[in-house]
C-alpha cells in the first residue's frame, strides 16, 4: 500500500483532537470481548498488557494471534497500538511538536536523540500498518476493524513522519503546503525536495501519498487535519475544502507512483523548479504539477516547475488547472524555458485550449510552446528512451550523444539549442 520556500511543518489545530477518539491507535486501552479459539485469548491478553503498560509484552501477545490468524484486523489493531505504546508515541506529543513559535516545524528544536525516537517509532508502527492495510484493501481481513477506522490516526503518524524528513532537509522554516484564499485552492511547492537525497525526497512524497490515501479512505473524519496544515482555509465551507483536499491527493499519489514507476528517473519527477533540464529533452522546467503532458514528449509531471506558480480557478468536476501566472520575483522572469531565445514568453506559459473541458476533449493539454518543439519517437515508437540517453549523458570531456545527434533522435526543445546552449547544459552536473 503506497504510495515550498523550504520546509515548515503546519500546526495541527486542536480540531484534529476532536477527530481523535472512538477507535484509533492512540487510545491506549479499549477492552476486547474474549472468545474461546487461541487468536481470541491471545487478542483478549495483549490488551490487558496494554492496560498494564506491559506494552513489549502486548506486542509479543498480538504478534502471536497474528500468527494464529493473520486475518484478525483486531490483532494487527492491537500490535499498532502496542508498538505505538512502546516508544511511548501518543496524538497529544505529537500535537505539542508539530507547533511552535509562529507556527514552525517544531521538531527542528528538538534534540537528534528525540527526533530518533520519534522516527524509529513511526517508521516501526506504520510498517504493521501498512500491511494490515494491504491486507484490508485486498480482502485478507475479517473487516471487524477497517483502515477507515484508522485513517486520522495514520494521517497523524505519516505527516509527523514528513516533518522529521523535513528536518533532514533544511534548518529553515518555509511552506510546502499554500492555500490561496482569493482562488480558494490547494498547492504544494515541492522545491524542498532539493534539499534531501534523492531517496529521502521519495520517502517524503510516498509518505505525503500515504496520508492522502487515509484522507481518501475516511475524508469526513481526516480532512480537518489536513485543513489544519493550511491557515486561512478555515474560513472555507466543509464541502468546498473536502473537494480541494481530495484533488491535491489524487496529485499526490499521482505523483507517488510516478517514482514508484520510475525508480532510475527518480530525479527527473523531483528535481522541482532547478532551473535545469532534468529529463534530457532540451526543456528547462516544462511541466506543470497536474497530471497531464504538457510538452508531448509522452511523459507526466517530469521536470517540473514549482507548484507555487500554478493558480487554480474552481473546476472540482475535472480537478484541472485552468490557467497559469509567472510568480513575480522568481527565475521564471529570466528563465527561458524551451531554450528559444526568448524569456517570458506567453507561449510557455498559456494552454493550447484555454478551458480544461476543451482540453479533455481535445485530449490534449499541451502549452503552446509544445507546439513548435516536435519530439522524435525512438525505438518502438518509445518517447523516452533517447531521452533518458541524453540525460545521463553528463560528462562534458565525454559525450556520447551530441547536440546533432539529439536534434535527430529527440527533437524537442534541442532543436533550439546553438553549440553555446549546448556547452552550458552540461555545467553543475556532475
Amino acid at each position: 500500500m503506497r504510495r515550498t520556500k523550504h520546509v515548515h511543518f503546519f500546526m495541527i489545530a486542536a480540531i484534529v483532537a476532536t477527530c481523535i477518539v472512538g477507535c484509533n491507535i492512540f487510545n491506549p486501552s479499549n477492552q476486547e470481548r474474549v472468545d474461546d479459539d487461541d487468536t481470541d485469548a491471545l487478542i483478549y491478553e495483549g490488551y490487558i498488557d496494554i492496560q498494564r503498560a506491559e506494552y513489549t509484552r502486548a506486542a509479543y501477545n498480538f504478534s502471536r494471534a497474528i500468527h494464529s490468524d493473520s486475518a484478525s484486523s483486531r490483532a494487527w489493531y492491537g500490535l499498532a497500538k502496542a508498538v505505538l505504546n512502546q516508544y511511548g508515541l501518543n496524538v497529544f506529543e505529537m500535537l505539542k511538536y508539530a507547533k511552535t513559535e509562529n507556527n514552525t516545524n517544531g521538531f527542528m528544536k528538538m534534540s537528534d536523540i528525540e527526533v530518533e525516537k520519534y522516527r524509529v517509532g513511526i517508521d516501526t508502527v506504520i510498517k504493521v500498518i501498512d500491511q494490515f492495510i494491504d491486507r484490508d484493501t485486498t480482502d485478507r481481513t475479517d473487516k471487524k476493524i477497517r483502515f477507515s477506522t484508522i485513517a486520522n490516526s495514520y494521517t497523524i503518524l505519516q505527516l509527523a513522519n514528513v516533518a522529521i524528513l523535513i528536518r533532514k532537509a533544511t534548518s529553515n522554516t518555509a511552506e510546502m503546503f499554500n492555500y490561496d484564499v482569493s482562488s480558494n485552492q490547494i498547492a504544494i511547492d515541492w522545491s524542498s525536495l532539493h534539499n534531501l537525497p534523492t531517496n529521502e525526497a521519495v520517502e517524503t512524497v510516498n509518505a505525503l501519498a500515504s496520508s492522502a490515501q487515509a484522507l481518501k479512505a475516511d475524508p469526513d473524519n481526516t480532512f480537518p487535519i489536513f485543513r489544519s496544515f493550511l491557515p486561512g482555509s478555515d474560513t472555507v465551507p466543509d464541502d468546498e475544502f473536502k473537494d480541494g483536499a481530495l484533488a491535491i491527493t489524487d496529485q499526490i499519489i499521482e505523483m507517488s507512483s510516478n517514482l514508484d514507476e520510475n525508480p532510475d528517473r527518480a530525479s527527473v519527477f523531483i528535481s522541482v523548479g532547478n532551473g535545469i533540464d532534468d529529463d534530457g529533452d532540451g526543456c528547462v522546467d516544462e511541466e506543470i504539477w497536474d497530471g497531464q503532458d504538457n510538452d508531448g514528449d509522452g511523459e507526466v509531471d517530469e521536470d517540473q516547475r514549482p507548484g507555487s506558480v500554478l493558480v487554480f480557478k474552481t473546476h472540482w468536476a475535472k480537478r484541472a488547472v485552468a490557467s497559469l501566472k509567472i510568480p513575480e520575483g522568481s527565475i521564471y522572469e529570466t528563465l527561458d524555458i524551451d531554450r528559444n531565445g526568448i524569456a517570458k514568453e506567453p507561449n510557455e506559459w498559456e494552454f493550447l485550449f484555454a478551458e480544461p473541458d476543451d482540453r479533455d476533449a481535445a485530449k490534449d493539454h499541451r502549452l503552446k510552446f509544445a507546439m513548435n518543439i516536435p519530439f522524435v519517437p525512438g525505438p518502438n515508437g518509445d518517447f523516452i528512451q533517447n531521452k533518458e540517453l541524453a540525460r545521463t549523458d553528463t560528462d562534458i570531456n565525454n559525450i556520447r550523444y551530441d547536440l546533432a545527434w539529439r536534434k535527430a533522435n529527440i527533437g524537442g526543445c534541442w532543436l533550439n539549442y546553438t553549440d553555446a546552449d549546448f556547452f552550458n547544459w552540461f555545467q553543475g552536473r556532475n
